[in-house]
């Protein structure tokens, strides 16, 4: 059983982030949370207030999750609607391997990917927030793990170890 689904992408960084105490593991989603938002040009309200209270290590109120939950479910649907657009304008795309990623369906699952990794950075357990904004980040980040890895790596270089 998968636990975290960051174990079956990345299983080194995940053993990374396991060893880490809960200061670092918030350090961590709040680092990846800004690095998915600056790679997928995703500004919001909704994340910049849950940004915020994460920033201060605050919980983040139920009434801006649902917000944020509310605006993934937009940003995932608007994703769905271009890509089956995109889909039928073009019926052999899909059968062809066809994936621009200059695509605005393309575009769209980014920004999804980017509101989704602050919406799992947002979860009480700092363990299961890390692991999963970091797997959300990853993809909204077009796979970049090298770069995200190093991000992690800088991020525990600013919190110290208790």
């Amino acid at each position: 059983m998968v636990k975290y689904r960051l174990q079956l992408s990345e299983p080194k960084l995940l053993n990374v982030i396991l060893a880490q105490n809960s200061d670092r593991l918030r350090r961590i989603a709040i680092d990846v949370c800004k690095f998915a938002l600056e790679r997928s040009d995703l500004s919001s309200p909704f994340i910049d207030e849950a940004m915020g209270f994460l920033e201060k290590g605050h919980s983040v109120p139920d009434p801006v999750k649902t917000d944020l939950q509310d605006l993934v479910d937009r940003l995932d649907k608007q994703y769905f609607d271009l890509k089956d657009a995109a889909e039928a304008a073009d019926s052999n795309a899909s059968d062809r391997g066809v994936d621009d990623p200059g695509a605005k369906w393309h575009l769209m699952f980014h920004k999804a990917r980017a509101a989704t990794s602050v919406l799992f950075a947002c979860d009480e357990d700092p363990l299961f927030a890390a692991a999963e904004a970091v797997e959300e980040a990853r993809v909204a980040a077009h796979d970049d793990t090298d770069g995200l890895t190093r991000l992690v790596t800088a991020a525990l270089g600013r919190v110290p170890q208790q």
